[in-house]
């Protein structure tokens, strides 16, 4: 009796020890932080170099993003960051920082503060620094190919134009 005991627990034990490893495993918390800020570094470098399939590579194909009640998919997001990339002629700095992280099994909910400064040209020839900070609230999602960013919310944003208040998007 004892010795069949023991011969299940032993094939019980096997079964459940292979049975987690063929299992996909949910991220830890960290690596997930770790990975989706990697990935706002990849998009902020990407364009810096003016790429903008690179800047988009991020973006889960269902993406959509909101600001001041437009909302834009993935096609017109990757267009309105080609105009955008198209308009810089310099970006001089990013600092961008997430205040808030919350997984969920496969989805994070992440709050991001984001302050950009850039060179943009006036077609008077003269160079015009703009300043964007803006908060947003982004949802990431974890499949076979990495974190993608599913849905990104503008909860707040101010620009300015050498140091003066302009009124972006509504």
């Amino acid at each position: 009796m004892i010795q069949r005991l023991t011969a299940l627990f032993f094939v019980a034990a096997a079964l459940i020890s292979t049975s987690r490893d063929g299992l996909a495993r949910a991220p830890s918390a960290a690596a997930a932080r770790t990975a989706i800020q990697r990935a706002y570094d990849s998009i902020l470098t990407a364009m810096r170099r003016g790429d903008v399939a690179g800047a988009m590579s991020a973006f889960a194909p269902e993406f959509k993003a909101t600001q001041g009640g437009r909302t834009l998919d993935r096609s017109q997001m990757q267009q309105s960051t080609a105009a955008m990339i198209a308009q810089m002629k310099r970006v001089r700095s990013v600092k961008e920082q997430i205040t808030s992280f919350k997984l969920h099994g496969d989805i994070a909910s992440v709050t991001l503060s984001e302050a950009m400064e850039m060179l943009v040209p006036a077609p008077d020839g003269r160079n015009h620094r703009v300043t964007v900070r803006d908060v947003s609230l982004d949802t990431w999602k974890h499949s076979a190919s990495g974190w993608k960013c599913t849905r990104s919310i503008t909860a707040g944003m101010k620009m300015l134009l050498d140091g003066k208040p302009i009124h972006g998007p509504r």
